[in-house]
């Protein structure tokens, strides 16, 4: 009758302990890191008073984010959303900056008349420069002015758009006083924006961006912090758009955004 060998027990080089302890260490570190910058999310709404962009190092550096792929892919989204398969006359995009939502509405629906505004004349270059090259000439323009003041006359437009830039207007309910006076009866607006109740992840992200990646103009800006603190959350939109003129409206929302859209 044979006899069986035991097997040979293998035992972890002696390095691998500590080398274990130490990614737990550093796992335990990211967690903590990660709840004590999440917990700084503001439960009440800062409001950012931001100066419109002027400064060539602000301009290179709003130009360059808005080049970002994620963001474009944003702007076909909300595009294509704001759409919908529906042919318009008539469309404005309120805060255009570079202009790439009025740009995509355009090459979307061919002989759509599309006019971006923004309070930057700085940016609106950037913008007319972005155009030129598209050679969107004869469908797209840009000209300053402001969302609570908007220079259209009445029953203007019959498709308003805008993407983060609520939580920059001063007089949010006035400015969707603005949209309903310019939009045609029946028309059609999309007002796309982050939103501030984002979950801790996405708040760290931002803090890392402020801290490690953004230009140093941005970073004294406290930027892109500033704007997670004085966006909204989809209940304060809803207050805000029922003390409105604006009607037949709803608030979408996603993880990272709201939107504040018209139901039809």
């Amino acid at each position: 009758m044979r006899t069986r060998t035991p097997p040979k027990v293998q035992r972890a080089p002696l390095w691998q302990a500590p080398l274990l302890a130490l990614a737990g260490l550093v796992v335990l570190v990211a967690v903590a890191a990660a709840r004590a910058i999440s917990a700084l999310r503001p439960r009440q709404r800062v409001p950012h008073r931001m100066a419109p962009i002027a400064e060539p190092e602000m301009v290179q550096a709003y130009a360059r984010v808005a080049q970002m792929p994620q963001m474009r892919v944003m702007s076909a989204w909300v595009a294509r959303n704001a759409l919908r398969d529906k042919r318009f006359k008539r469309a404005l995009d309120l805060g255009c900056g570079p202009g790439w939502l009025a740009l995509e509405l355009a090459r979307m629906q061919p002989g759509l008349a599309v006019v971006g505004l923004d309070t930057s004349t700085e940016i609106l270059d950037v913008a007319r420069r972005n155009l030129e090259r598209a050679g969107l000439e004869a469908g797209v323009s840009f000209h300053q002015g402001s969302a609570e003041r908007l220079p259209f006359p009445d029953d203007y437009f019959d498709l308003v758009v805008s993407t983060l830039s609520l939580h920059h207007w001063e007089d949010p309910i006035g400015a969707f006083n603005q949209v309903n006076r310019v939009l045609q009866p029946g028309g059609r607006f999309v007002i796309f924006d982050i939103r501030r109740d984002v979950p801790g992840p996405a708040w760290l992200v931002a803090w890392l961006v402020r801290t490690f990646i953004a230009p140093p103009l941005a970073r004294r800006l406290d930027e892109p912090l500033a704007s997670a603190r004085a966006a909204y959350t989809p209940d304060e939109v809803r207050a805000l758009a029922e003390r409105s003129n604006l009607h037949g409206w709803k608030v979408t929302t996603g993880p990272l955004w709201l939107m504040l859209e018209s139901k039809a």
